[in-house]
């Protein structure tokens, strides 16, 4: 698992913002990995979004960020969110 603080690339930068937005990314046992890849399907759902497991004092979360180019297919404004 990776600790926040040192993104690779376009998309761990925007899990590191979503960590951010709710507190995580401070936590010095916050980590997280890249969970499953993207299956090219006749459908949208598993090339939506990029999907991490993170982990916060023992804790498994699930980190779904949607990719950038897929945005315009979603209301974001429906989406459902929790804060911990």
């Amino acid at each position: 698992m990776k600790i926040p603080g040192s993104p690779e690339n376009e998309i761990e930068k925007a899990a590191e913002k979503s960590l951010e937005t709710f507190g995580l990314a401070d936590n010095s046992s916050t980590s997280y990995e890249l969970s499953v890849g993207s299956v090219v399907s006749p459908i949208h759902r598993g090339v939506e979004s990029a999907c991490f497991n993170v982990d916060v004092d023992g804790k498994a979360l699930f980190l779904k960020v949607r990719y950038p180019d897929m945005s315009r297919f979603f209301d974001e404004g429906a989406v459902y969110t929790e804060t911990l």
